[in-house]
């Protein structure tokens, strides 16, 4: 009789509390899965610029498939993921067809046209064509000459005012993924 009195106080608590906790239960858990903590670290990423980078591993735990990650460039896959919201990484299916899209994704194909030589004095207008081969993306385009940026959109008029010479341009092409070509076109300039 004096000895079940122990048993009921002392012991009984600590069965149920091992019990609990080795099914999971009780409620009270504060450990995270790695699953968690991968997605926790994607939304961190995406609402922090400073945050560290995810790796490979990180979105393999939060739901992409190993298969889907070969091959991909991680630091483009984060800068992709960078234009996106919280939101869209908070489950193991989006992590998922985000990544499989991404890895299935083919960059675009840019054209700015056959080298020419032009008069001094005169304005030229190059012209960049982009094409999408997945054919369901918006194309975003570029002029640079070196890595000076000199239009934001596909045409780029030469100012007739340069003096006679050889200049270079290139014209870049970006997929809603930020998959990029790029292509170069010579000019000479002559008096």
């Amino acid at each position: 009789m004096h000895l079940y009195r122990p048993l009921k106080t002392y012991l009984l608590p600590i069965i149920t509390l091992l019990l609990m906790t080795a099914c999971g239960g009780g409620g009270s858990s504060t450990g995270t899965t790695a699953a968690e903590q991968a997605h926790k670290a994607l939304q961190s990423y995406i609402q922090n610029p400073t945050a560290g980078a995810p790796t490979r591993e990180t979105y393999i735990e939060a739901g992409a498939t190993p298969s889907d990650m070969q091959g991909v460039d991680i630091a483009m896959l984060n800068t992709y993921v960078r234009t996106l919201s919280s939101e869209d990484v908070d489950t193991a299916q989006e992590v998922e067809l985000l990544v499989a899209a991404y890895s299935n994704n083919h960059p675009p194909q840019a054209y700015a046209g056959e080298d020419t030589s032009i008069v001094q004095g005169v304005s030229q207008q190059l012209h960049c064509q982009g094409s999408d081969t997945d054919g369901n993306e918006t194309l975003s385009y570029a002029w640079y000459q070196g890595s000076r940026l000199l239009s934001s959109t596909a045409s780029y008029t030469v100012p007739a005012t340069l003096t006679p010479g050889a200049y270079a341009y290139t014209c870049k092409v970006t997929d809603d993924y930020l998959r990029l070509a790029a292509d170069d076109v010579k000019q000479e300039l002559v008096k």
